[in-house]
């Protein structure tokens, strides 16, 4: 039987590719010092590393097809365990990538091109999570919502790692400005996480009835022909989903850093603040989308941001209150990711459920990527353009929520007929 112990582990699997990912985003100052040209203007720096953390989320629909196709194939576990262990190699390789004053433009280039293959990595990690906790909650008759909800607290522990790490780099420095290498060791770490995970990897046993064996051909035709509605609504909920936690969680402390000239060390404290509120809402969040409504939850959540947004522009020249903002934005995230991770995984039939829940999650999370160099582009008029995009993301999750279906409001429903 597949218990809570199980999804922990799975969860804790899971926190080294947050890890992962949240350290290319809080070094992003020394990748800029370090990797590219010093002749280019800070803003042209910015948009470049956000266009390589884009370019790795682009291919993540590519990963999520090729490592699901994997696992169905041979093994469920193999194909988990590899895509970690690949992650790890990956992020270790950016931590030795010379300067660019040794290798010129090649540096830039190996730190996109390593991107690349992490977002072949993470592109099914999390999002086949969701579908082994939907099929489990709907034997054991538990709460998704919640359990969603602790797996992603779980995971995102991954992430105030990495901004610990960050704020360590950055405290314990010897050398003024970002010009020291002590950036390098968080990415070196990954290695020895590697090594954790190979031993902790094969302890892990995946319910292999998690997802039932059918071909990929079949399981593509299933989705597009009977459910291509279901996965249009899951693909804009995952877009405002991670469009809105990639404002307030990755793109906080980069907006602190270079709009708000706050210190980097303190910029990193407070997306750390912001990152445990997430951690430790979530799965209050979960509950409470569980035991009342989902697409109430989604709706307060709209309300709340289209409000906060106007409020952003009324306090454009106010330090403190743009940060009492992004707190508040915080809790808002919580409350949406709470009620939407349940619904990936939780209306598609049984024989696309893996696939229509990896493809609607990795999508929506593709596109969103793009929103911090689309930020980073309007940095001078980035108050504008933050308040813009909340307001647009809000207004269009404000829709989409009238098109979720909840039944029972206690029970969600799952949606056995094709």
């Amino acid at each position: 039987m597949f218990t809570l112990k199980d999804q922990f582990k799975l969860s804790l699997s899971t926190l080294i590719e947050w890890y992962d990912a949240m350290l290319y985003i809080a070094l992003i100052p020394y990748l800029m010092h370090h990797l590219l040209p010093n002749s280019d203007a800070s803003q042209k720096k910015l948009i470049i590393i956000f266009l390589g953390f884009a370019a790795g989320n682009l291919v993540r629909p590519v990963g999520a097809l090729l490592f699901g196709l994997w696992g169905d194939k041979w093994s469920k576990k193999s194909s988990y365990n590899a895509s970690i262990m690949l992650m790890c190699l990956m992020t270790a390789l950016i931590g030795i990538i010379p300067d660019y004053q040794t290798i010129g433009v090649y540096a830039p280039i190996l730190l996109i091109g390593i991107r690349l293959i992490q977002g072949l990595c993470c592109g099914a990690q999390f999002s086949t999570l969701l579908s082994i906790n939907d099929q489990y909650r709907i034997s054991e008759n538990r709460g998704v919502g919640f359990i969603n909800g602790l797996c992603e607290s779980i995971s995102l522990l991954g992430h105030t790692f990495a901004l610990l790490a960050a704020y360590l780099v950055s405290t314990l420095s010897v050398t003024p400005g970002f010009s020291g290498q002590g950036w390098r060791i968080p990415f070196i770490f990954s290695i020895f996480l590697a090594i954790w995970h190979w031993q902790w990897g094969r302890k892990i046993e995946l319910p292999e009835d998690a997802c039932d064996n059918y071909s990929l051909l079949n399981s593509f035709s299933i989705l597009l022909k009977n459910q291509s509605g279901l996965l249009l609504r899951n693909i804009i909920l995952s877009v405002c989903m991670a469009s809105i936690f990639s404002v307030v969680v990755f793109y906080s402390v980069p907006y602190m850093t270079f709009s708000l000239h706050i210190s980097y060390g303190n910029a990193t404290l407070i997306g750390g603040v912001i990152l445990w509120i997430n951690i430790i809402t979530t799965p209050l969040f979960g509950y409470l989308s569980d035991r009342y409504s989902r697409n109430k939850q989604l709706l307060l959540s709209s309300a709340i941001i289209i409000v906060l947004s106007i409020m952003a522009m009324m306090f454009s020249d106010n330090t403190n209150g743009l940060i009492s903002i992004f707190m508040l934005l915080a809790f808002v995230t919580a409350m949406i990711r709470g009620a939407t991770l349940p619904l990936f995984a939780k209306e598609f039939h049984k024989k696309c459920k893996c696939i229509g829940t990896n493809f609607s999650y990795t999508i929506g999370i593709t596109i969103a990527s793009f929103i911090p160099s689309l930020l980073a582009c309007f940095s001078h008029k980035s108050i504008l353009a933050l308040a813009v995009i909340m307001v647009g993301v809000a207004c269009l999750l404000l829709v989409t929520s009238c098109f979720i279906y909840e039944g029972n409001s206690h029970e969600c429903i799952y949606n056995e007929s094709v």
